[in-house]
């Protein structure tokens, strides 16, 4: 699951559009690299993907903060 978060901004002209946006993942992926694959229909966006590679989700671990105990 890949929820959006907090801050985000866009700016663009006619013929470009640029997002500024955090995005919470959940759960993180066990082990390898993760990839995303979005499409946005009403803006005429096809279907695409990216990978996110390990390191760069693993490097996110060290600044998790737990708030609660469950």
């Amino acid at each position: 699951m890949l929820v959006p978060v907090g801050g985000g901004g866009a700016n663009g002209g006619d013929d470009s559009v640029e997002v500024k946006a955090r995005y919470w993942l959940w759960p993180l992926p066990v082990d390898g690299d993760c990839q995303v694959v979005a499409k946005w229909d009403t803006v005429g966006v096809d279907e695409s993907s990216v990978v996110l590679a390990s390191e760069v989700l693993g490097s996110g671990l060290a600044r998790i903060r737990k708030f609660w105990a469950g």
